[in-house]
């Protein structure tokens, strides 16, 4: 869920800018020694701060891409930087879902959803159909982003975005079905519900016998044990100094030696 671009508009001069102008600034230039007539800023929290964003951009346009909620906790379970257990990424995936469906009533003119499932079934429809809407001339070009000679992407210091070097993988989908147990695809279905439903996605029905209650055992005890200990960390943690940028784990070290 995933960024937003806003349209070409004359570029703020304030005598004291604050963040929104600033970051203006800093989009605008890159845009303009790569060449380009827009620019955007992509992050998942983004959805948290929206009518701020098309406060500070009024031209923004707002593009949010949804997945399928048990293929999203697949994938975080795999990231380094990932705290949230199974519930809390499958309750994150419903609250953001809801905002979705809020913001798509509050600003139809400025905020567009698509899924990610459709991206990779049919590329170009929907690319043209975000293009147009952009009021962007469409390009084939758009699919040969895995062939640029220079990449912002480190694969080696975040290899969870290495496949930006690859085509689209169109068979990066439905992964749930082979690689998640049946009690974590029941408790990511009865978290998000409605949302699964509204957005399209097929909930199967899940057997539960002997297997799964061991598996959601697991998953409780697991899910218990992760938010105890970060409440212990947090607990552990040395509160910051106003003037101390020192990560909370370095915090904690420091205080241990």
């Amino acid at each position: 869920m995933r960024g937003e671009h806003h349209r070409r508009v004359p570029l703020r001069r304030e005598a004291h800018p604050g963040p929104a102008a600033l970051l203006e600034a800093v989009g605008r230039t890159y845009a303009e020694r790569s060449g380009a007539e827009t620019w955007g800023e992509k992050t998942p929290d983004h959805l948290d701060y929206v009518p701020t964003i098309l406060e500070d951009f009024p031209e923004a346009a707002i593009l949010c891409i949804v997945r399928d909620p048990r293929d999203v906790c697949l994938s975080l379970r795999g990231m380094p930087w990932n705290r949230d257990s199974l519930l809390e990424s499958a309750w994150k995936w419903r609250r953001y879902a809801r905002l979705v469906d809020q913001y798509k009533c509050d600003y139809p003119n400025h905020f567009r959803q698509i899924r990610y499932e459709d991206l990779l079934c049919d590329a170009e429809c929907v690319i043209r159909d975000i293009l147009e809407w952009l009021n962007t001339p469409f390009s084939s070009a758009v699919f040969d982003f895995h062939e640029q000679k220079t990449s912002l992407v480190d694969a080696g210091r975040e290899p969870w975005k290495q496949k930006v070097h690859s085509p689209l993988d169109h068979t990066n989908r439905e992964k749930w079905r082979t690689e998640m147990g049946p009690a974590e695809r029941w408790v990511v279905q009865q978290i998000t519900g409605k949302q699964l439903e509204n957005q399209g996605y097929p909930v199967p029905p899940v057997s539960r016998d002997g297997s799964f209650l061991r598996e959601l055992l697991s998953i409780l005890t697991r899910t218990g044990w992760m938010i105890g200990r970060r409440i212990f960390r947090r607990w552990a943690t040395p509160s910051r100094h106003p003037d101390d940028y020192r990560p909370a784990w370095i915090r904690r070290k420091d205080n241990d030696d």
